[in-house]
């Protein structure tokens, strides 16, 4: 017989899932612009392992460091600076990374060195700290309405 599934491990289901669908999502976006009538996986990998390396050091930083203690303590000029000195220096390192790794800094990926590209690293890694931040507010949600719950039971 199988065992339900523990909130803990659903939650673990569900980061697999978007990460397994943004995964999938992302590495097809860059396969398909890539240049030439032959797909360099090995730049598509590069530039995805770059992506989801950043997307994932920001967003478990958001989730697991700064929506806690902004949930703790309400503070909101605080969680602002933090996550934004976190958030750009991650920005920065992402940058960095795909300037040295993709294009060795010799400015033969013009887009890379382009604003496009900064909006790009900008509104690709917010809408997984977004996405992240809905999960984490889901799951205190639910706990929540299970703490009301039990507190309700045992009054009865």
């Amino acid at each position: 017989m199988t065992q339900p599934l523990t909130n803990k491990s659903r939650v673990v289901l569900v980061h697999l899932s978007f990460w397994c669908l943004y995964l999938s999502f992302f590495t097809y976006q860059v396969s398909l612009f890539a240049r030439g009538p032959e797909v360099d996986w090995g730049r598509v990998l590069t530039v995805v392992s770059i992506h989801i390396f950043c997307a994932m050091l920001i967003g478990y930083l958001s989730y697991f460091i700064f929506l806690p203690r902004f949930l703790a303590e309400k503070k909101v000029l605080r969680f602002f600076l933090e996550f934004t000195a976190a958030f750009a220096v991650v920005v920065f390192l992402r940058m960095h990374l795909e300037h040295y790794f993709v294009d060795a800094y010799e400015h033969r990926e013009r887009y890379l060195y382009s604003p496009r590209f900064l909006v790009h690293v900008i509104s690709s890694n917010l809408f997984t700290v977004i996405f992240l931040g809905m999960i984490r507010f889901v799951v205190e949600w639910f706990e929540f309405g299970a703490r009301k719950k039990n507190v309700v039971n045992e009054r009865l």
